[in-house]
């Protein structure tokens, strides 16, 4: 059958590679991705190369003049840079449908902090997905709803407890996808009130709690991976799940639930520890599935 993504990994690859065209480019002395065109910066500059997606590696030294690069490679979609990188003078992102905004490359940058902050007058218009990595710093790079206002994917690493990050990201009214990474105790469910199509969670703290997921209706796509307390599936049985993936849940109960859920069309349930008997396996199998992956639970 083949590698199975589903739909949130499908929707994930194509948001990180939009039109899946183009080339590919690495930049930097340090060998970088085997999939990408690996060239510095001076050899980008003067070879005839129109990427669509850019890869940009910064390293210590590295001088690299993104207003410059965004006029010479107008049609760039997809766009990586560490944060040392930013701010830069207002260039040419027009066309820019996503931005991932690394950690920083230089361990002395952070110091000044309030200096790395993305340029306000910089709007990328057509961005309709942005990537934090950041796991210390929870600004957003200073990123404003104003600078993405037709933001609808927003992934996140790393959430702090004083929710400082969570303030922030709920600003963005147009997101409907959610990903996050470690999500502690936010309150993630509450704070986003039943706006959300899509939502990724996992690293999660001992308070965390899925209370308030039956409210959620908007809900289409549901990814958890490692939460340990009790997961009720009855709690998502009214919603209009269209894949529920859970990995590395060890409490799942009520999983006969899923055989209630008539609009889902994706399932992955893997490394739950027996959540679902081999009866229920076999009904499940007998559904028309469009991705299915139980064999492992």
């Amino acid at each position: 059958m083949g590698v199975q993504l589903g739909y949130y990994n499908s929707r994930r690859i194509n948001h990180l590679f939009p039109t899946g065209k183009g080339e590919k480019i690495y930049i930097g002395s340090e060998m970088g991705r085997s999939d990408f065109i690996h060239l510095n910066y001076s050899e980008l500059l003067n070879g005839d190369y129109i990427p669509c997606t850019l890869w940009l590696w910064l390293e210590r030294n590295a001088m690299v003049n993104i207003s410059d690069l965004a006029n010479r490679f107008p049609s760039i979609e997809s766009l990586y840079l560490f944060r040392d990188l930013i701010p830069f003078e207002k260039a040419n992102l027009e066309n820019l449908k996503t931005f991932s905004l690394g950690r920083f490359a230089n361990k002395d940058s952070p110091k000044n902090l309030e200096h790395y902050q993305w340029n306000p007058e910089q709007i990328l218009p057509n961005a309709k997905a942005l990537f934090y990595m950041e796991k210390s710093h929870f600004d957003l790079g200073g990123f404003l709803p104003s600078n993405l206002p037709n933001l609808e994917w927003l992934e996140c690493h790393y959430l702090d407890d004083e929710r400082l990050l969570l303030e922030k990201i709920c600003q963005f009214d147009a997101v409907t996808s959610l990903s996050l990474s470690k999500v502690g105790n936010n309150d993630i469910l509450g704070a986003f009130n039943n706006r959300l199509k899509l939502l990724r969670l996992e690293g999660f703290g001992k308070k965390f709690s899925f209370d308030k997921i039956a409210n959620q209706t908007s809900l289409e796509i549901l990814y958890i991976n490692g939460y340990k307390k009790e997961f009720d599936l009855m709690q998502l049985q009214n919603l209009k799940l269209k894949e529920i993936q859970l990995l590395n849940c060890s409490k799942i109960v009520n999983a006969e639930a899923l055989l209630e859920m008539d609009c889902l069309e994706s399932l992955f349930v893997l490394s739950c520890k027996n959540a679902l008997s081999a009866e229920l396996k076999l009904k499940l199998k007998e559904r028309n599935f469009a991705y299915l992956n139980i064999d492992f639970t």
